[in-house]
């Protein structure tokens, strides 16, 4: 793996499982926030035989520590198999102190978008957290040092999360 092999005007194109471990770099270097959204993370054991997943969120959990603003989305889905990973991924953060919500709101089922914030910078693209997107799929992500993407990734993130939060607590009243 050699993700600096694939530098683009701007940024560094991640090519399959160049991902994980650029994106552990950059959490190591999280010193304001680090918010995550993607639509499957699987921490499950046996889904993730070389700890890909889960040394990603243990960096997540690492820069909590270091009092970074660390919170995570993930999708909502009617796929079983996609509910039992997010449901148990989402406990495994939640006991490692990373503040995470499963996303659904009024308007919206469920979010699908990829994308990381790291301070300034952002990764976004096609990678779910998952050992098939890191090791067997196909997958493109782009990590880029831009401002003006991560305020507007993050004001959209931020949106994301009040509304979700509003739909649990809903949830939780009736």
């Amino acid at each position: 793996m050699s993700f600096e092999a694939f530098p683009v005007s701007g940024g560094t194109l991640l090519h399959d499982g160049d991902y994980a471990p650029f994106a552990a770099s950059w959490f190591a270097l999280a010193r304001k926030r680090l918010w995550v959204s993607v639509f499957i993370i699987d921490t499950r054991v046996l889904r993730d035989p070389l700890r890909s997943v889960r040394g990603l969120v243990e960096q997540l959990a690492r820069a909590r520590w270091r009092n970074v603003d660390v919170r995570v989305l993930v999708g909502v889905s009617d796929t079983p198999e996609v509910h039992i990973a997010n449901t148990t991924s989402a406990l495994y953060m939640r006991e490692l102190g990373v503040p995470v919500r499963l996303f659904h709101s009024e308007r919206h089922v469920s979010t699908h978008s990829k994308f990381v914030i790291v301070d300034d910078r952002v990764l976004l693209g096609s990678h779910n957290w998952t050992h098939s997107a890191f090791h067997v799929s196909h997958e493109d992500s782009l990590a880029v040092n831009s401002p003006q993407l991560a305020m507007g990734l993050g004001r959209d993130f931020e949106r994301l999360w009040t509304e979700g939060a509003r739909k649990a607590e809903a949830a939780h009243a009736s």
